[in-house]
């Protein structure tokens, strides 16, 4: 969001003119989204699908053209050097009057900033010893990055308190005068100008020779993006976990960021950057998340730093003066006294001190490395079949066999929770069952259809649905297992007087049981999560349990009776007449910092301010729909939609219509939510001595950055690099044609571990290019699909797609047996000869690829080699994300007898 990347309204695709759909295959993985590109192809759009494999949606496209996989930034990066050369960018005023009003193009670099270029693939500021970057040369000309921590709360240097690989996307401020910009967009230093020289040796030539993409169909792709972008036309990209899933994965999206930006397509009807979501909600999962280094709303996880050792200096060092989070204060206070009510007052920092803190990198794989050294005992897995669909699945079962307990909720007996008796690992003899001491317990699941709950999908709607059935015998919701869990740690603690049991103590917990299941109402959650006002301090109306007549305070203030006499801290005696009796609030706008609003996530603030706003279904008059649902942040269908008016409030076109400024009614008007203050002019040039939203002029749209401009060049926030560079994947068949001293990633996360062994760069051994996707038929590592016969019928077998070149070189018949064989095991499948997989010229040699589905495991109606048994432990050093679409592998005919 904060890079320009604009998620778009989905129904909006069907109103682009191009769409780019890279890492991704759109039709069989997202088929209901996939119907608005094919609403756009019947308006005359032209789709283009740029992927290694020719799949249904290259069918469906105007062009394919295939590519190496791990070479995004380089075919990216080629995109942005063309269209900044190009004759149609350096004369069409609405490119310059776009770039230099709504992003940081104009705006001077460090004198110290040196280029990868310069440096044989690294920027200034490399520190090799730490494996990371000091980034004080990558700040705008006079400034420097403070953070504030310690006694006293004094600045020092960000570089002196945390180390970068510690760094989220925003920690710490640039201070300093406001820096210099050049409008002509002439100076050497000016962003457009680094920009320029950064990408100049992404030639046609190059992109060529490292991604295989023949000339003719690069210009086609570029002269495309162009021909429909600009005031009456716009272009929209689409990307999935093709694009996530690699050492440089962010960085793949920046670059999609910044060529949007410079093309104008960002905020504006039709264009944008589709995230592409695997699942029905996993846009919801990281809004209020389910990843270790964040809060709900985005909002950091403290670590066990000084620059987060009082809530004013996490308030401090997570804000800006500038933008949206500005409201830091009001976002953290209003989660706190939501999550622990009364018990966070102002006294005791409104229960800051209660939130654990991040040590390390906690994430998947660091956590199973732990685990498979035998420094975790137990494991709780709900929505994840690591045995099989995780990273080095092999190493990650042998990691499962050290645990003390696990225990699994899903819908079938997955994989991950018959290791124990089923591996291949137990097959093969190398693990015992009689010497596993893991005791597994497995908990049976609800479905969808057998719960209530809501999604929020891959364009920020929040749809409601409801439970059909009751769930069979002793299957349970994850929200039912979660509350009555919450129940029994309050009893287990109750009497405790340690300080590390306070959390749980103070915990508010007044959901209301339903039925005789005692399903808690899930309705009553989400209005915790939009938020409510809370009553004066001391009347009780916190969220948090009241005290008994005659309490003493402490722990005792704690409790409340429950039927049959039993008291649990936290628990109110009638949760719902306290729901009943709370004011909702609107929109995160009324949060306060004060203690007087609560709030589970702000983004989420107003999708029930007294009414299920979820529910809605209201159909539009067009291709935005306001009452379907409701979309964060305040029913926002397009974030930066302020982009679609000109820098005086007029829209670019009438074509292209969709918010703009009103003279006559002095605010904002338009076909969506103006995701913008409604009265602030276009000609307003914001208040340098106030906070928030007032600081940023009339043509500042991006209201997340603290300056209102998108970044071209990002300063901070990028653990990696100011710049999308091209590096090679950790395992490439070649070297790496634009920097041989630094060819891979830096910063890549690497474990380099007994059981996780890596190729390298230009391995003969492994001569050939892996990549792993997606099905229609089944759904991620199969836990949900491959015991359902109607999809295993489908798919009714593992398989690998290889051209019919590497058949011939390999001597593999078509629906014969092969074994794929890397460093870290082997997998056995059908061979789907076929020429959707197309031999590429890389580098003046021949590359060929591989495409195995990731789906099957050991268990279930369908049973097949998991091609994560062949996937490296290795990650991007941004969000630690695997990189499980490229690397390296050997193949021959036959099967193997140990995979």
């Amino acid at each position: 969001m904060g890079r320009g990347g604009a998620t778009t309204f989905q129904m909006d695709l069907a109103n682009a003119d191009c769409i780019l759909i890279m890492g991704s295959n759109f039709a069989e993985a997202h088929p209901v989204g996939f119907r608005f590109v094919m609403r756009a192809r019947e308006r005359g759009a032209t789709i283009l699908h740029v992927d290694p494999r020719f799949t249904r949606t290259s069918a469906c496209s105007s062009l394919y053209v295939p590519i190496r996989a791990g070479s995004d930034i380089a075919f990216l990066g080629g995109l942005i050097h063309y269209v900044l050369n190009s004759e149609r960018w350096n004369t069409d005023p609405f490119f310059r009057e776009y770039v230099l009003h709504y992003t940081n193009a104009a705006t001077l670099v460090q004198e110290e900033f040196r280029d990868a270029a310069e440096l044989g693939g690294l920027f200034s500021g490399w520190d090799a010893g730490a494996r990371e970057y000091h980034g004080a040369s990558w700040e705008y000309e006079g400034q420097r990055r403070v953070a504030h921590g310690g006694e006293g709360g004094e600045e020092v240097e960000i570089d002196q308190v945390t180390t970068a690989q510690a760094r989220g996307t925003r920690t710490g401020r640039a201070v300093g005068p406001p820096p210099p910009t050049d409008p002509t967009l002439e100076h050497p230093r000016c962003v457009l100008q680094v920009l320029k020289r950064h990408f100049s040796p992404y030639t046609i030539e190059r992109v060529e020779e490292i991604c295989g993409v023949p000339r003719e169909r690069f210009i086609a792709v570029a002269e495309s993006l162009l021909r429909n972008s600009g005031r009456d036309r716009t272009t929209a990209i689409a990307y999935a976990v093709g694009w996530t899933q690699h050492t440089t994965g962010p960085q793949i999206i920046a670059c999609a960021a910044i060529l949007q930006l410079l093309l104008g397509n960002i905020g504006r009807p039709g264009g944008g950057i589709q995230a592409l979501r695997g699942h029905a909600t996993i846009q919801g999962s990281t809004d209020i998340p389910t990843l270790y280094d964040l809060l709900p709303g985005y909002l950091p996880m403290p670590t066990h730093t000084r620059i987060h050792a009082t809530l004013d200096d996490y308030i401090w060092n997570s804000s800006s003066e500038g933008g949206l989070w500005a409201k830091t204060d009001a976002f953290i206070v209003s989660l706190l006294k939501a999550w622990f009510g009364d018990e966070a007052t102002a006294e005791n920092e409104w229960g800051y001190s209660l939130l654990p803190r991040i040590t390390g990198d906690h994430s998947h794989i660091p956590m199973f490395v732990a685990m498979h050294e035998g420094k975790v005992e137990g494991l709780l897995l709900m929505g994840q079949n690591p045995a099989v669909g995780g990273q080095n699945a092999g190493f990650q079962r042998r990691a499962l066999s050290k645990l003390k307990w696990l225990v699994v909720r899903d819908l079938f007996p997955i994989e991950s929770a018959t290791f124990w008796y089923d591996s291949p690992e137990v097959r093969s003899g190398e693990l015992r069952p009689e010497e596993i001491g893991t005791e597994v317990f497995l908990l049976p699941g609800a479905t969808v259809a057998e719960k209530d709950g809501s999604f929020t999908n891959t364009q920020r709607l929040i749809q409601w649905h409801d439970k059909a059935v009751d769930p069979p015998g002793d299957c349970r919701s994850e929200a039912w297992f979660m509350v009555h869990l919450g129940r029994r740690l309050k009893r287990l603690y109750r009497d405790s007087a340690e300080p590390k049991d306070r959390p749980i103590l103070a915990l508010t917990w007044d959901y209301p049981l339903e039925g005789p299941l005692e399903e808690p109402d899930v309705e009553v959650v989400q209005r915790e999560i939009n938020g409510y006002r809370v009553g004066p301090q001391g009347e009780g109306d916190g969220g948090g349990a009241r005290p008994r007549e005659g309490s003493r305070g402490g722990r005792d203030a704690l409790r409340w009776t429950v039927g049959g006499g039993e008291e649990l801290p936290g628990i109110v005696r009638d949760p719902r007449a306290l729901w009943a009796a709370r004011e909702q609030v609107r929109s995160f706008n009324e949060l306060e910092a004060d203690g007087s609003t609560a709030c589970g996530c702000w983004i989420y603030s107003g999708v029930n301010p007294g009414t299920n706003r979820a529910r809605s279904r209201v159909k539009g008059d067009g291709y935005v729909a306001p009452e379907w649902a409701f979309s964060w942040p305040n029913n926002v269908r397009m974030l930066y939609n302020r982009c679609s008016a000109d820098p005086v409030g007029r829209p670019w076109s009438e074509r292209k219509k969709y918010v703009w400024w009103d003279e006559a009614a002095g605010r904002w008007v338009g076909k969506d939510t103006p995701d913008f203050p409604l009265e602030k002019r276009p000609d307003d040039p914001g208040d340098p001595e106030a906070v928030g939203v007032a600081a940023l002029s009339g043509d500042s749209p991006f209201l997340l950055k603290p300056e209102g401009k998108a970044w071209l060049y990002f300063k901070f926030g990028m653990k990696d690099a100011p710049l999308p560079t091209h590096y090679e994947p950790w395992e490439s068949p070649v070297h790496n044609a634009l920097y041989r001293e630094h060819e891979r990633n830096p910063m890549a996360k690497y474990w380099d571990v007994e059981g996780n062994p890596y190729h390298g760069i230009a391995n003969p051994e492994f001569p050939y290019v892996l990549t792993t996707y997606r099905l229609t038929e089944h759904h991620t590592g199969g836990g949900m699909t491959r015991w359902n016969s109607w999809l295993a019928e489908l798919q009714p077998a593992a398989f690998v797609e290889i051209s019919p070149e590497l058949a011939a070189e390999r001597g593999i018949e078509p629906g014969g047996w092969v074994t794929v064989r890397t460093a870290r095991g082997e997998a056995v499948a059908r061979a789907l000869v076929t020429r959707r997989m197309r031999p590429l010229r890389v580098g003046g040699r021949t590359v060929h690829q591989v495409g195995f589905p990731w789906h099957f495991g050991y268990a279930g109606l369908v049973k097949g080699s998991s091609a994560n048994d062949l996937v490296s432990l290795v990650a991007d050093p941004n969000v630690s994300i695997h990189e499980g679409k490229v690397l390296t592998c050997d193949i021959r005919a036959g099967r193997s007898q140990r995979a």
